[in-house]
């Protein structure tokens, strides 16, 4: 039972607050459970003493992402690829964080950093394809090259991935083609229906609504140049 775990961890660490390894997995079993507002301060503690391990930085890192916390997950992610200048994940997290601190040029180049590192992974060319597809600044944005790899990917996926079939609308929308557009997320929306993921279902049926009035779907976010 992960809350037992969570209790007997938390009770060891009160303890003896120096129990680096009762941190740690207290902080893997509430980052499993997806409270990462509860893991981050645990992580950053272990990471201040075993800044040498780089799963529970990386662990801290995505923490932070889910948290919206993205001055601190680049600072962490920037140490990361430097380390490990072939880290794809690194590079595309790192990329992911950067794009919402207005830094997208430079997320623009570590995604296809991470592309030629590997050049099959649906993560990597599904975080390209929905930067170059929606993007406000006409520099990044590319809708035909998004669509090219955002049918890459749906192909590889067999449209049975959500987000997949979200970045293919939002580039066929970007590239005009309103109505497919629309087959396209409403099967994203059925998926998302089967998922009972409500929080994504009404993000992909605002962006139903802009194709249907022939609108595209645009990422409102910092650019910083």
């Amino acid at each position: 039972n992960f809350n037992e775990s969570i209790k007997a961890f938390a009770h060891a660490i009160k303890l003896d607050s120096k129990k680096t390894r009762a941190r740690l997995e207290l902080a893997t079993l509430l980052f499993r459970m997806q409270r990462y507002i509860e893991a981050v301060p645990h992580l950053r503690k272990v990471v201040i003493e075993q800044p040498q391990v780089h799963n529970t930085r990386k662990m801290l890192s995505l923490s932070l992402i889910q948290t919206n916390d993205h001055v601190n997950a680049a600072r962490h992610l920037h140490y990361l690829s430097s380390i490990n200048p072939e880290d794809t994940m690194a590079k595309l997290w790192y990329g992911h964080s950067l794009v919402r601190l207005g830094r997208a040029t430079e997320a623009e180049r570590l995604f296809r950093e991470a592309l030629n590192l590997q050049p099959d992974s649906l993560l990597v060319i599904n975080e390209l394809a929905w930067l170059l597809a929606t993007h406000t600044d006409a520099e990044i944005y590319n809708p035909v090259e998004a669509l090219k790899l955002a049918e890459q990917s749906a192909k590889a996926a067999k449209k049975s991935n959500l987000r997949v079939l979200d970045t293919l609308a939002a580039a066929q929308a970007a590239n005009g083609d309103f109505v497919v557009a629309v087959k396209t997320v409403d099967a994203a929306i059925g998926l998302a229906l089967a998922a009972k993921d409500k929080r994504i279902m009404g993000l992909l049926q605002k962006r139903r609504e802009g194709y249907l009035k022939k609108r595209p779907y645009r990422e409102t976010l910092p650019v910083n140049r």
